[in-house]
């Protein structure tokens, strides 16, 4: 597989993996919405091990890059990994409800997730992070 393949696949698994999580955010923010602030709580906890399992469960896909490259997806993803984790960790709705969001995210606005798979797309498979 040369590299513009695998790097479609990535792109194609990590839009997936996007997908998920603000399917996720959105169902906590209906069940917000109608009161339930527990089936918020659960589905954000959701969402964040949806985060957390970015490297581990893309690993197929990263591992078929070129390896300066899944190295830089490695650690970009990382990150985002690490963040969900201390957001399981400390328990916090507030923190986990952030995940994925700049501090002055305004409404409308794509999430960290989002910008990173545009930067992403615009890069190619000569993505350095």
């Amino acid at each position: 597989m040369d590299a513009a393949e695998s790097w479609g696949k990535f792109l194609a698994w990590l839009t997936n993996r996007h997908q998920e999580i603000k399917a996720s955010e959105q169902k906590a923010l209906d069940l917000l919405e109608q009161g339930d602030t527990k089936g918020y709580k659960d589905n954000l906890v959701a969402r964040a091990k949806l985060i957390e399992r970015m490297p581990l469960d893309g690993s197929s896909v990263i591992n078929a890059l070129p390896e300066d490259v899944a190295q830089k997806v490695r650690g970009t993803l990382q990150r985002f990994a690490s963040s969900a984790s201390m957001g399981l960790n400390l328990g916090s709705t507030f923190y986990l409800s952030a995940l994925l969001y700049r501090d002055d995210h305004g409404v409308g606005e794509p999430d960290n997730l989002a910008c990173l798979l545009a930067k992403m797309q615009a890069d190619g498979p000569n993505f350095r992070g």
